[in-house]
């Protein structure tokens, strides 16, 4: 399922792409017109991506996807102009703990 949001006047959108280079983020000024070319986020293969923007200017993504074959949540702050990541990632797998309620919190609330 495809996200959008909107940050300092530019329309963002991630979705994933199974058949081709991955989950991806792409920007707009307008979303009724022309879209940027794909910017692929290598370090999250996961369904459901979203982006989050926080008050100090680090972006964070966040999806669904499997580490050592547990599924759950990834997120991590990543370079928006790159889609690389710039800190390590974090990992849960219960929906239960402090970490997925964190995420909750940040990625659901605001």
């Amino acid at each position: 399922a495809p996200t959008i949001r909107y940050n300092n006047g530019t329309f963002y959108m991630t979705t994933m792409n199974t058949t081709g280079g991955g989950n991806f983020i792409v920007r707009t000024d307008d979303p009724r017109g022309s879209w940027s070319e794909p910017i692929y986020v290598k370090d999250f293969r996961g369904i459901d991506p979203t982006l989050f923007f926080d008050d100090d200017g680090k972006v964070y993504y966040a999806t669904n996807e499997g580490m050592g074959g547990k599924r759950g949540i990834v997120a991590g702050e990543i370079d928006i102009n790159t889609g690389k990541r710039t800190y390590k990632t974090r990992f849960n797998r219960s929906f239960k703990d402090k970490f997925y309620r964190g995420v909750s919190r940040y990625f659901c609330r605001r």
